[in-house]
């Protein structure tokens, strides 16, 4: 219980420095944090800690509550009920403590101390887990993998990248859009797959149908393609970026 209390203690005792009187989290701390001059990378990361505390689903009201209103677990459990939330103090003191026990095994349970007091520790670790845990718990997580026609690999935690690296990301995914690839397929000719179909099923075509047969084959395949193909899919590449442009317009 100690453990507990004093870890709710410090994170008011941060609210209290890093949050100003509209709820926003200052970009530097205030008051007896503010005075510590804790580098620029433990700063960061406690505004990306309280980030999670306070703006995710790690937590429930009841814990936000306690900590940014300086409220008792009394006062917290009859601020609920003022709002037409069932609930008692035993109940509040109980989700309060299993809130806290969450952030803990998901950081760590030295996390608080490694950061303020032992300022010479690596934080890798703790930065890694704040991370993973702000993409697991904010009201986005798994938007990308739902939004997506497209199998993403695993991830590796990071708080920065460079511009041509998010680009790069950015316009990769944008023609696999889900919203968008239904546009696509709305483009194509039905009468276009149904002979793509026959000709793939059968072994008596005619020249014109052979090639057709033998350029899709290398492309479902993912067989090399020769180099005549090669200008022609580079052909077709330019036709189909030019109903791609009208396509995203229509989606903007």
């Amino acid at each position: 219980m100690y453990e507990m209390n004093t870890f709710t203690k410090q994170i008011k005792e941060l609210v209290r420095d890093f949050i100003d009187e509209n709820g926003v989290i200052l970009e530097e701390p205030r008051g007896v944090t503010g005075k510590q001059n804790y580098d620029t990378r433990r700063i960061k990361f406690l505004r990306s800690f309280l980030d999670l505390l306070l703006h995710t689903r790690i937590t429930r009201k009841a814990f936000r509550f306690y900590v940014t209103k300086c409220l008792t677990m009394r006062e917290t459990a009859k601020e609920l009920q003022k709002q037409g939330h069932d609930i008692c103090d035993s109940t509040v003191q109980s989700m309060i403590w299993r809130d806290q026990e969450t952030i803990l095994r998901v950081l760590g349970k030295d996390v608080i101390k490694d950061i303020l007091v032992y300022t010479n520790n690596d934080i890798s670790v703790y930065e890694e887990r704040l991370i993973a845990a702000l993409a697991k718990y904010s009201d986005n997580a798994g938007l990308m993998e739902s939004k997506l026609a497209l199998k993403l690999p695993l991830p590796v935690m990071v708080g920065e990248i460079s511009e041509e690296e998010f680009d790069d990301f950015y316009f990769t995914i944008l023609p696999h859009l889900k919203t968008h690839m239904k546009a696509l397929t709305e483009m194509i000719n039905p009468k276009v797959v149904g002979y793509s179909k026959y000709i793939l099923g059968s072994e008596i075509l005619s020249e014109i149908d052979s090639q057709r047969k033998n350029r899709l084959l290398m492309v479902l395949k993912g067989d090399e393609v020769s180099t005549n193909d090669a200008e022609d899919i580079t052909d077709e590449a330019f036709v189909n970026e030019f109903a791609w442009e009208n396509i995203a317009g229509k989606h903007v």
